[in-house]
């Protein structure tokens, strides 16, 4: 978020960063067993969390570029998790697993506070909280896009329905008011988090499944980014 240091991930579980301004790597955390799916910066700046295959979400100290605690684990059996986020204040973790759970971490103490369930026990791709910090948004391989109330943890809303298919990353504007989603349709589709209704329907001439959507600070821009190889900016 402070804009200095970029993180990356992948199939060989290792989690680089590296400087903003330079390119040059920085550090090279290790300790996932299998590819990492996710990666999520505090707030503040201090703390990135990594979701991985091997089943654990890991938090990292970015200055010493050590583990946080313990790796958090909700589960023992071959449940992957495949996103992560954390809350607007960062005293919450949110993971997503493969069984189409939602567990709520608290990233001071490592501790499990709660897990959402979606019942269709479809993979979790996406999630994130809105600015205000009053939502959690999800994105699922059922193609359905939820909002969950942060002061409940209960959905504001009925399931939102209109992707064909996963759905693999969902972006809040700064004013909360709108949410993006996008994925193997390649459609972007814009939301009213206060109702949960479809604003619009943007096809956004990309040939392959989006992966990643953001919203410039100020909210007048936005980003798009695909399989396809492509950035698309957005008025």
């Amino acid at each position: 978020p402070d804009g200095r240091i970029l993180a990356s991930a992948g199939r060989d579980g290792a989690v680089y960063l590296w400087d903003a301004g330079s390119h040059q790597r920085i550090a090279k955390l290790t300790g996932h067993t299998d590819y990492v799916n996710s990666l999520a910066f505090s707030p503040d700046s201090h703390i990135l969390a990594s979701a991985s295959m091997d089943n654990t979400v890991r938090l990292w100290d970015i200055k010493s570029g050590q583990l946080v605690g313990q790796p958090l684990s909700a589960y023992q059996d071959d449940i992957d998790v495949w996103s992560a986020a954390f809350s607007t204040d960062g005293k919450i973790v949110a993971a997503g697993y493969s069984n189409g759970n939602i567990v709520l971490w608290d990233a001071a103490t490592g501790k499990q506070m709660d897990t959402l369930s979606t019942v269709d026990q479809n993979i979790i791709f996406s999630l994130a909280f809105s600015p205000d910090g009053a939502l959690l948004a999800s994105g699922s391989e059922d193609g359905m896009v939820r909002l969950w109330d942060t002061s409940t943890w209960k959905p504001l809303t009925a399931p939102m329905v209109g992707h064909n298919g996963s759905v693999f990353t969902v972006a809040f504007n700064p004013d909360s008011t709108l949410l993006a989603s996008g994925g193997v349709d390649e459609n972007i589709i814009f939301w009213d988090t206060y109702s949960g209704e479809m604003v619009t329907t943007l096809p956004s001439g990309h040939t392959q499944q989006i992966r990643s959507l953001a919203f410039s600070p100020d909210g007048k821009y936005f980003a798009s980014a695909s399989h396809d190889g492509t950035i698309r900016l957005w008025d």
